[in-house]
């Protein structure tokens, strides 16, 4: 749980961010009946991850509970959509990374081919000098993939 506060609908609520963290924190309903505010817990397995405030008419606790536990889910599927948004753009970064090797190690060995077709046809014509005859052979030795 963090200390972050998410602010939604057409007016701020006013309630203090302590009461928002106490309630979270000890599992407890707060009620202002001054401003028609409640303050539920919201946990996911037993585990407090954040409060929801509603202001407006008295709602049954039982209410309370299933609003609370609905929004418990809601974020747990939000969590669990972000984890699997940010899994498939790294499978794709790793797709591309791959796609982008590739056409690299294609690019670099395309002009090789002709080299060492060249290099060959003049090892084997013999009219070259011995000190170029090794520098060819240096450049056949090289693996071309």
């Amino acid at each position: 749980m963090s200390d972050r506060i998410h602010r939604a609908g057409p007016h701020d609520i006013p309630v203090d961010p302590g009461k928002l963290r106490d309630a979270a924190l000890q599992g407890t309903v707060f009620h202002d009946s001054a401003t028609k505010t409640t303050i539920i817990p919201i946990s996911l397995g037993g585990q407090p991850i954040g409060s929801l405030g509603i202001q407006g008419s008295q709602v049954s606790e039982t209410a309370l509970h299933a609003i609370g536990n609905l929004t418990a889910i809601a974020l747990e599927r939000a969590h669990a959509q972000d984890a699997a948004t940010r899994a498939e753009a790294a499978r794709q970064s790793e797709e591309l990374k791959s796609t982008m090797l590739d056409a690299l190690a294609h690019e670099f060995k395309t002009p090789l081919t002709p080299i060492k077709a060249a290099v060959t046809s003049m090892l084997s014509d013999g009219g070259v000098s011995p000190t170029h005859q090794e520098l060819l052979r240096i450049v056949m030795r090289r693996r071309t993939g």
